[in-house]
C-alpha cells in the first residue's frame, strides 16, 4: 500500500462543513495495529486529525495520535456540551441515530465548569460509598450464577450469557433494582449503540421514563443505594438532574464494561493451540484487559467534544462549533506511543482523561478482572467456537464489539445451587402503595 508523504490538513484553511471527509472505518473482528490499519493510512493522510463522516451527513475531527486525544480530552476550549455544535443544531445528529447518545441532558457528561464538578459529586460520593461498602463478594456470587447456568452444557455465549449480564446485575445492586429490572434496562440501553433512530429513540424515552418514577420512588423511601444517596447529596441535585445522571451512568456503564470483558475474552481464546489451555489458568488477567484496552477499545470512537471558540489541537486548527470526536482505538495504536509503556495503565485514555475521566472507572475494572478470571478458572479448556474474523460485529460505528462470543469447553459442575435469573424481587423492600404511578412502576418490577 501506497501512502502520500505529507499529511493533507498541516494547517486547516477552510471549515470541516466544505472539506471532503473521509468515510469511518467500520469495526473490523480481524483488525490488527500496523502499517496495514485504516487509523494508520488516516494519519498518514491528513496527520494527528482527520475528517470524518461519523454517520451519514454528521462529520467531525476524528483524533489519530495518542497526544492529540489526550490534548482534546483535556482542552478547555472544547466542550462536552453538545449545544456548541453546529450538526447537533442541523438535525443531522438525530437523523443519524447518534441523539441518544449525544443530547445535551441534566448530567454530568454533558455539562461543563461548576455545573459539571457539580453534578458529578453525587455519583463519585455514591461509588466511593459502595466501595467502602466492598463490591468483591457480590461480584463473585454473580459470576458464580452465571457461569453455573451454562457449565454444564460444555458450550455458551459469553457475550448474551455472561459478559452483559454481569455489569448491570452488580449494577443492579448499587441501584436497588431486581435481576429483572436490571436486564431489562440493560436491553434498552444497548440500543443506543446501534445508532437506529427507530429503536434507540424509544429506547431512551422508556429508561427516562422509568428513571423519573425509580427517583420518586427513592425520594418517598430512601435507601442505601445510588438514587437515594444523590437525593440526600449537599449537591441538592434537581429530579430532572438525578433521573438523568442515573440514567447515563446505565447507559455508559453496562455496555462498554460487558464488551471490554468480552473483548479480553477473544484475545485470550483466540490462540487455537492446543496447549495454551493450561496456560490460561495462570494467566496475567489485569495485563490482558490492558492489552485489549489497546488493541480492542470497547469505545473506539466517541463524539464527545465540541469547540466553544476557534481552536487548536495538535496543530490542527478546529472552527468554532465543529465536532471534535475521540479516536481511542487510533491513539492506543499510535507508533509514537512508546513501546516499553505499552503495557502500563496510566497511559491508557480508555476511561478518558482530565475532569471527564470516568468516575466509575475502578468498579469497572473490577467487574471486568472478576469476570474473565472466573471465565479461565471455571471453564475446562474454553476456546471459540468460531474463528475470530467470522465473528460478527455489533451493528453501529462507535463500538469495538461483538452479537456474540460462542465458546466450547468441557463440561463441568455448578459451583453452588443457585436459582435462575429471573425477575426476582426488588433488592430492598418497599411498602405497598395504590395509584396510577406505583401501578406503572409495578409492571415494570414485574417484568
Amino acid at each position: 500500500m501506497m501512502f502520500p508523504p505529507e499529511p493533507r490538513n498541516a494547517t486547516r484553511r477552510c471549515p470541516l462543513r466544505s472539506t471532503e471527509a473521509e468515510p469511518l472505518p467500520r469495526p473490523d473482528p480481524q483488525h490488527t495495529p500496523g502499517r496495514n490499519s485504516p487509523w494508520e493510512w488516516l494519519r498518514r493522510l491528513h496527520g494527528p486529525l482527520a475528517p470524518v463522516e461519523i454517520a451519514p451527513g454528521v462529520r467531525v475531527w476524528l483524533t489519530l495520535t495518542y497526544e492529540a486525544t489526550a490534548q482534546a480530552l483535556c482542552s478547555p476550549t472544547l466542550s462536552n456540551d453538545p449545544r456548541h455544535w453546529e450538526e447537533f443544531h442541523s438535525g443531522r445528529v438525530g437523523e443519524a441515530g447518534l441523539l441518544p447518545l449525544t443530547a445535551p441532558r441534566d448530567n454530568a457528561l454533558t455539562s461543563d465548569g461548576e455545573t459539571h464538578r457539580r453534578r458529578r459529586a453525587p455519583l463519585v460520593d455514591g461509588l466511593a460509598k459502595l466501595t467502602a461498602r466492598g463490591m468483591g463478594q457480590e461480584i463473585t456470587a454473580i459470576t458464580d450464577r452465571l457461569i453455573d447456568s451454562f457449565i454444564e452444557r460444555g458450550h455458551a455465549d459469553l457475550i448474551g450469557e455472561f459478559a452483559t449480564r454481569l455489569p448491570i446485575l452488580v449494577l443492579s445492586r448499587a441501584y436497588g433494582l431486581s435481576d429483572g429490572n436490571g436486564l431489562r434496562l440493560a436491553e434498552l440501553a444497548s440500543r443506543f449503540w446501534d445508532c437506529d433512530p427507530a429503536t434507540a429513540d424509544p429506547a431512551a424515552a422508556e429508561l427516562e421514563a422509568f428513571f423519573a418514577e425509580l427517583t420518586a420512588r427513592a425520594r418517598r423511601w430512601p435507601g442505601e443505594d445510588l438514587a437515594s444517596w444523590m437525593i440526600t447529596h449537599p449537591s441538592r441535585l434537581s429530579e430532572t438532574e438525578i433521573r438523568h445522571g442515573l440514567m447515563s451512568y446505565i447507559a455508559a456503564g453496562n455496555d462498554l464494561t460487558a464488551h471490554l470483558i468480552a473483548n479480553t475474552l477473544v484475545e485470550l481464546l483466540a490462540d487455537p493451540a492446543p496447549e495454551r489451555g493450561p496456560v490460561l489458568s495462570h494467566v496475567d488477567v489485569g495485563r490482558a484487559v490492558r492489552r485489549a484496552c489497546r488493541v480492542r477499545p470497547p469505545l473506539r470512537v466517541w463524539p464527545a467534544r465540541y469547540a466553544i471558540q476557534d481552536t487548536d489541537i495538535a496543530g490542527v486548527r478546529i472552527g468554532a462549533g465543529e465536532g471534535v470526536a475521540i479516536g481511542f482505538e487510533p491513539a492506543h495504536e499510535d507508533p509514537a506511543l512508546a513501546h516499553h509503556v505499552e503495557d502500563a495503565e496510566h497511559t491508557l485514555l480508555t476511561w478518558g482523561a482530565g475532569t471527564h475521566t470516568c468516575p466509575a472507572r475502578s468498579l469497572a475494572w473490577e467487574i471486568t478482572e472478576q469476570g474473565v478470571t472466573a471465565v479461565l478458572r471455571r471453564l475446562r479448556e474454553p476456546r471459540l467456537a468460531l474463528r475470530v474474523e467470522e465473528l460478527r460485529p455489533r451493528p453501529g460505528p462507535l463500538l469495538n464489539a461483538f452479537d456474540a462470543l460462542p465458546v466450547r469447553f468441557v463440561p463441568g459442575r455448578p459451583a453452588s445451587a443457585t436459582r435462575a435469573l429471573g425477575p426476582g424481587r426488588p433488592a430492598r423492600p418497599r411498602p405497598r402503595r395504590r395509584g396510577k404511578g406505583r401501578a406503572w412502576l409495578t409492571r415494570w418490577w414485574c417484568h
